[in-house]
């Protein structure tokens, strides 16, 4: 069954993010990937965060401090000796793990980055995510690729730009490598319907559309969230109180919920 929402479902916002977010870079390339050939191929690239609670940050190489090797003879050098238990127990907090999709668009001549799609996730929107984001953002931005940031999330902090952005409950953002003077930016209200936006090549090759509602529905479909989201209750990032009146008369409306 399709989703009841027209654009964005806001269920998929808390706990089914991660996998959404996922399928969402995957069906994104598989839509471009016909598109583009002959001269250009999507490509899906991965990146861990590593963290704990909201601190999560891009993983690096970590090394031992101190390792404990097992060794061919065991025999035991050392003699006995007593051994102390800890005289206090606690919690230990485990680090996150949490990967990141993205997708590219290379030229399949010589596998030049030509269009990167970012999907701004609660760790690039927040915290030392945020800030590490913000800086690869920036190299993106003196480059001579072309950035689309799509930013599906109502909660956390929206990208620098001049001015006040217009109210809205989503944001896509397109850079184009030639005009980085400005910025072409789509803002969404959850009634409103994802749009068709252009995905520029190089020089006078034609950008090639990406149809981000087709892209949504059908990881909606292909997941069976449906079945998976419990729409009775609100979703797990609190909605203010007109989309609250606006969601539940939709539901109502679809036969979702009682009226």
């Amino acid at each position: 069954m399709a989703s009841p929402f027209p654009g964005m479902d806001p269920y998929l916002e808390g706990a089914r993010w991660p996998g959404f977010h996922h399928d969402l870079a995957t069906e994104i390339k598989r839509q471009l990937t016909p598109l583009l050939l002959p001269g250009y191929y999507a490509d899906t690239s991965t990146y861990l965060l590593v963290g704990t609670g909201d601190d999560l940050e891009i993983a690096r190489k970590f090394y031992l401090d101190v390792a404990v090797k097992e060794q061919a003879d065991r025999a035991n050098p050392y003699r006995p000796v007593a051994i102390a238990d800890a005289p206090v127990l606690s919690r230990l907090v485990l680090p996150h793990r949490r990967s990141h999709s993205q997708v590219e668009i290379r030229e399949l001549r010589n596998d030049r980055l030509v269009t990167a799609i970012e999907f701004l996730s609660p760790t690039s929107k927040r915290g030392p995510g945020r800030k590490q984001y913000l800086h690869k953002r920036l190299r993106i931005l003196r480059s001579d690729v072309h950035l689309i940031e799509l930013d599906l999330l109502r909660r956390g902090r929206r990208l620098p730009w001049s001015g006040d952005p217009p109210p809205a409950s989503y944001y896509v953002y397109l850079s184009r490598a030639e005009k980085r003077s400005e910025i072409g930016i789509w803002p969404l209200a959850l009634p409103d319907q994802l749009p068709v936006i252009p995905v520029p090549l190089l020089n006078d090759d034609p950008a090639v559309p990406l149809d981000l509602q087709q892209a949504v529905n059908a990881v909606y479909d292909l997941s069976q969230y449906d079945l998976l989201l419990n729409y009775i209750d609100g979703p797990d990032i609190p909605l203010d109180s007109s989309e609250l009146v606006w969601v539940d008369h939709l539901l109502k409306e679809k036969g979702i919920r009682q009226r």
